[in-house]
């Protein structure tokens, strides 16, 4: 599984990301529940919370991928920024939430 906040720094520009790595992630194996993980700046906490709004992409969740379970959740360029399931082992530009 990628850990997203090692992500943050991104390493292309964004627009060569076709989509974008969030927090979210399928707590229910083919169902339509999931949560957002998100670790404290240390590393030694996590807060998972229940994912009450979204934004999914017409027929999303599916679940349907060649390269595995969809279990993690991405904003997706081709689906003009709605949200897409994608699979957890996927490398992807990421979401960051960073105090300022």
């Amino acid at each position: 599984m990628i850990d997203g906040a090692r992500y943050c720094v991104f390493s292309v520009g964004v627009s060569e990301c076709i989509g974008f790595a969030t927090a979210g992630q399928r707590i229910d194996p083919g169902g339509s529940k999931f949560v957002w993980r998100v670790k404290s700046a240390d590393g030694n906490s996590e807060t998972v919370s229940l994912i009450t709004y979204t934004d999914w992409y017409t027929g999303e969740p599916n679940n349907s991928s060649s390269l595995g379970n969809e279990d993690c959740v991405q904003f997706y360029h081709g689906y003009d920024g709605k949200w897409n399931d994608y699979p957890c082992t996927e490398e992807d530009c990421s979401v960051c939430e960073v105090d300022i």
